[in-house]
Parts: C-alpha cells; sequence; structure tokens
C-alpha cells in the first residue's frame, strides 16, 4: 500500500520554479523601504535612464508618494531625473475631484427630503 505522503518526495515542478521567483524581494526591518525600492529601480535602468518612466508605483497615499518622490531624489544625488509614475491609491487627486466630483456625489437638497 503506498504512503499517502508519497506525493510530497515527487518532484514537483512548480514548486522549483518557485523556490527562487525572480519577482519576489526581501527588505529587511528597519532599512529605508523607499530608498531601496528607489535604489534598485534605478539600477535596473542605469543602461536607460529613459526607461524609469515606463514603471507604475502604486502607493498607499500622497504622504507615500512624496517620501517616494524624496528617495529617488537622494538616490539620484540631486541630478535631474526622470521619475516612475507614483500613483496615490489611497486619495482622490484634487484635479479628478473638480473634474468628477459633482458626478462621484451629489449630496440631496434640503427641499428633496
Amino acid at each position: 500500500m503506498a504512503d499517502l505522503f508519497d506525493y510530497m518526495d515527487a518532484p514537483d515542478a512548480f514548486a522549483q520554479d518557485m523556490a527562487n521567483p525572480e519577482n519576489l524581494f526581501f527588505i529587511p526591518p528597519g532599512e529605508a523601504f523607499a530608498d531601496l525600492i528607489a535604489k534598485q529601480l534605478m539600477a535596473e535602468t542605469v543602461d536607460q535612464p529613459d526607461a524609469l518612466p515606463d514603471y507604475v508605483l502604486m502607493v498607499p497615499n500622497r504622504r507615500s508618494a512624496k517620501v517616494m518622490r524624496d528617495a529617488f531624489l537622494r538616490q539620484s544625488g540631486g541630478a535631474v531625473t526622470l521619475l516612475p509614475t507614483i500613483r496615490p491609491l489611497g486619495e482622490a487627486d484634487e484635479d479628478e475631484l473638480a473634474v468628477y466630483g459633482c458626478l462621484l456625489y451629489t449630496s440631496p437638497s434640503p427641499r428633496d427630503s
């Protein structure tokens, strides 16, 4: 009778592929997350600096977007650099609110009650 756990000893192609994924990165605790991301992206695009704006960074809010912009400034040493698109997810942009605000929410007038 076969052991129930024999399948665990068999080679699994999926598990081998996931053993060293190329798109999984480790950031040690206590390290500056934004600086490490900026440093890595700038290192990946050092040969072609015009490729950096092709990246899109999604961050939780506008404060995080400012932190990322500042990190790119620190990593570039103050040199002129084309930045990736940095989009905050949690907060609406003022321009979007100005254009679409009336479509997103309209408060009922006191007469409609």
